[in-house]
């Protein structure tokens, strides 16, 4: 369902490689990752296809929320593709599935998200306001602030 179906695109003034790398760095991932009132404190990547993720976040009020998954595509710096899950979730259904490409602009990069398989509409309206929040603890990071 187109509707259950998440888009973002946002610009930043950087490489695509470096965008795409604060992807799969895990240092670098901790750095950015998760909304703004959150802190990725435990980061394990297995970068390759078929690889699999977990990201622990620390957020308020002490709720460590966990994400996982395997990543199905990698074609740096152009593409990242990985499935994705919420420890908290697990029994609600499986996984849903991200796409991230990266394009090369006059600016620097466009990032386009699309992230499918949403269980309803409040799933779906919770992580566009996460990963909207994410995105610009990345834009942060990016421009060194």
């Amino acid at each position: 369902m187109a509707d259950l179906e998440l888009v973002i695109e946002r610009e930043f003034a950087a490489a695509v490689e470096e965008v795409f790398d604060a992807w799969v760095n895990p240092e670098t991932l901790k750095q950015w990752f998760g909304p703004e009132n959150c802190q990725a404190t435990d980061v394990e990547l297995d970068l390759r296809e078929g690889g699999k993720y977990m990201v622990r976040l620390d957020s308020p009020p002490d709720i460590c929320p966990t994400v996982r998954g395997e990543y199905l595509h990698i074609d740096r710096p152009h593409c990242l593709q990985f499935t994705w899950g919420w420890d908290h979730e697990a029994e609600r259904g499986g996984h849903m599935q991200v796409r991230v490409d990266f394009f090369k602009t006059d600016k620097g990069t466009m990032m386009r998200l699309h992230h499918v398989k949403f269980r309803d509409m409040e799933s779906k309206t919770n992580h566009k306001q996460g990963w909207s929040s994410s995105f610009v603890c990345l834009a942060r990071m990016l421009e060194g602030a």
